[in-house]
């Protein structure tokens, strides 16, 4: 059995347009505007955030009391970018995993075609960038089919490499690094000859906060665990986003010219995280951004770094979310090649650098595959997350979450 790898640089929150294109950030403010979809493309992805959001629960619910942060937008993505090559049965599991029912491969591709232009476009003084590769082995027979499919939708380069050699790796890992702004250095380890073919895609984001740098100062921090110790807080009374809900309250803050926001769940004292984090079913998302209003919020919450990894747990989570066949003997992948592969591990590595000045986030997915046979006049709204809470980076018009994570020590 070979082995075939479709890999994910997830993102770096600073986010750019499919292909590699890099989009460094202008000095002029453009007016905030809304990403512009057909119907058909709107209809997909109304459906976005409902893997999102499960794949975060899901992960959540096996990893608790931990930092964690995963890009559900890139991982359906690089999914998204495999099932275009899958067939029958292993394609409808898939789609229906990701929430894409009823959809066909060039529907999704389309979409993403659309929404990857349209991040990019949305706010020029956030960085973005979103590039897509796909590496096949030096005999590997790959369907032209496919790759005239995913150089079209995904815009992907297509570069045969040896996976048997340290030329490989260094393409790989080089690729991986320029693409995530050197957050997610490595791709590969070593070479492997029985990599047969490698899907790779890089999303990063990197936004300052509108308004300018916040100030900082020392507070203490309730951690997991419940003990407290002093932390570096950013913090700032400026006009936000604010939205109280059952048991929780929401600030949404904005980046650049509001184009994206990070918008932080704080449970209520007395109510645990990972109740909230259960919670969060696509309808309680949107009637919080719903909710959402504007108001002046004296806001704070700790400066954090934060870095995470799953593997085993990711393939599982999958398999249990309705995709088994894909990680088996019996997928059908045969829109890519006539060779026979499955999925045999998918991984993810995650970044995320918050500061006084903004946030910048990288993440990296990678599934290895074998052949087979307004102003308000209230007070202020006072927001200090100084106990664990949970945290998305989404863009506003359709409030697509790119990164979704957990933060309490």
């Amino acid at each position: 059995m070979k082995r075939f790898i479709f890999a994910l640089a997830v993102s770096a929150l600073a986010l750019a347009a499919c292909g590699g294109e890099d989009n460094p950030p202008k000095k002029e403010m453009q007016p905030l505007e809304d990403i512009v979809l057909t119907q058909e493309e709107a209809a997909v992805q109304s459906c976005e955030n409902v893997f999102a959001l499960r794949l975060f629960r899901e992960i959540a619910a096996l990893e608790q009391d931990k930092n964690l942060m995963i890009s559900p937008f890139s991982a359906s993505l690089c999914l998204s970018l495999a099932a275009s090559g899958a067939g029958g049965e292993t394609f409808t599991q898939m789609a229906s995993t990701l929430g894409f029912d009823g959809f066909s491969a060039h529907q999704i591709g389309s979409y993403y075609k659309a929404m990857c232009k349209g991040l990019y476009a949305v706010d020029t003084t956030t960085r973005v960038s979103i590039a897509n590769a796909i590496w096949p082995a030096m005999d590997f027979p790959l369907k032209t089919a496919y790759a005239d499919f995913v150089r079209n939708c995904y815009s992907a380069e297509v570069e045969n490499l040896n996976f048997a050699t340290e030329a490989a790796v260094n393409t790989v890992n080089g690729w991986a690094f320029k693409n995530t702004n050197g957050m997610i250095p490595k791709l590969m380890d070593e070479p492997d000859p029985s990599i047969r073919l490698m899907l790779a895609n890089a999303l990063y984001f990197n936004g300052k906060w509108a308004g300018g740098k916040m100030d900082s100062q020392e507070k203490p921090f309730v951690s997991f665990a419940g003990t407290k110790a002093n932390a570096k807080f950013l913090g700032s009374t400026r006009e936000m986003r604010w939205y109280a809900g059952q048991g929780f309250t929401v600030c949404s803050v904005p980046y650049g010219n509001g184009a994206y926001r990070m918008v932080i769940f704080l449970p209520d004292e007395g109510k645990s995280l990972s109740s909230l984090v259960a919670s969060l079913t696509p309808d309680v998302w949107n009637q919080t951004m719903q909710g959402l209003r504007d108001c002046e919020v004296i806001f704070s919450m700790p400066v954090f770094k934060s870095e995470y990894a799953m593997s085993k747990i990711f393939k599982n989570t999958l398999v249990a979310m309705g995709m088994p066949l894909a990680f088996s003997g019996a997928a059908d992948f045969s829109g890519i090649s006539d060779e026979r592969v499955y999925v045999d591990e998918i991984i993810q590595k995650t970044a995320i650098d918050v500061s006084e000045t903004g946030t910048e986030a990288a993440a990296v997915t990678a599934m290895y595959m074998k052949t087979t046979s307004v102003g308000n006049p209230e007070p202020p709204k006072v927001f200090t997350a100084d106990h664990p809470f949970a945290y998305a980076i989404v863009e506003h018009t359709f409030n697509t979450i790119l990164f979704i994570g957990i933060h309490g020590e």
